[in-house]
C-alpha cells in the first residue's frame, strides 16, 4: 500500500493528503450546511408537521460531522495507507474513549438528554481529528490546506444564510425544499473559487482524476 500510495503521488505524502482533505471538505461540508438550513423541510417532506422537532435534533446532529471538513474522513485511509495502522488505531481510540466518557455525562449527568449525546459525539470526532491530524503532522509532515479548508466553511455558511428565509417562509414544504437545494448549490459553488477555497490547478487535477 505505501508502494502505490507513493507512487500515485510521486512521493509527496504531505500533498496528496491536502489534496485529498480539500476534496472531501469541498464534497462534504456544503452537506452538512444544506441539511442544517433546510433540515425543517426534509423532516416534513416525508414525515409530515408532527415530526417537526425532530428537525432541530437533525441540525445538531449534521454540524456533528464538520470534522470532516478537517480530515477526519481521510484519516483512517491516509494511516492504513501509509502501513501505520497504530496510528489509526490512536485515532479510533481517542474519540471512542472521549464518546464513551461524555455521553453519559453530558446526556444523563447533566440532564441535557439527546442533544447532550449528540454534543458527545461533536467532541469526540473533535478530540479524533485533533490527534490524527498530530501523528500526521509530526510523522509525515502531513497537514490540511486551512486557508481553503476556511474558504469552503465561508462559503457554505453563506449559503446557509442565504436560504434561512426560505425555512421559515409559508411556501409548500416540497417547494421550499426544492428551492432550498438549488439556491444553496447555486450560492455555494459561486462562493468557493471566489473566496479561493478552489483554484485552477484544483480543477486540472480534478479532471485528471
Amino acid at each position: 500500500r505505501r508502494v502505490l500510495f507513493r507512487s500515485g503521488t510521486k512521493g509527496d505524502l504531505s500533498r496528496a493528503f491536502a489534496y485529498a482533505t480539500k476534496y472531501m471538505a469541498f464534497a462534504l461540508t456544503p452537506i452538512i450546511f444544506l441539511l442544517m438550513g433546510a433540515s425543517i423541510q426534509i423532516i416534513r417532506v416525508p414525515l409530515g408537521p408532527s415530526y417537526t422537532l425532530a428537525s432541530g435534533y437533525l441540525a445538531l446532529l449534521s454540524f456533528t460531522n464538520i470534522s470532516l471538513l478537517f480530515g477526519h474522513g481521510v484519516l483512517p485511509s491516509f494511516f492504513n495507507g501509509v502501513g501505520r495502522p497504530r496510528f489509526y488505531m490512536i485515532f479510533s481510540v481517542a474519540g471512542a474513549g472521549m464518546q464513551v466518557a461524555l455521553a453519559p455525562l453530558l446526556s444523563i449527568g447533566l440532564g441535557l438528554g439527546v442533544p447532550g449525546l449528540i454534543y458527545s459525539i461533536l467532541i469526540s470526532n473533535m478530540v479524533a481529528v485533533t490527534t490524527g491530524l498530530y501523528l500526521a503532522s509530526r510523522h509525515f509532515d502531513a497537514k490540511i490546506d486551512l486557508q481553503a479548508a476556511l474558504s469552503i466553511m465561508s462559503s457554505s455558511i453563506l449559503a446557509f444564510l442565504v436560504i434561512l428565509p426560505i425555512e421559515m417562509s409559508r411556501f409548500n414544504d416540497l417547494v421550499s425544499l426544492t428551492l432550498e437545494v438549488f439556491i444553496f448549490a447555486a450560492v455555494y459553488l459561486t462562493a468557493v473559487p471566489l473566496l479561493r477555497g478552489l483554484g485552477p490547478e484544483d480543477l486540472e487535477i480534478l479532471g485528471s482524476a
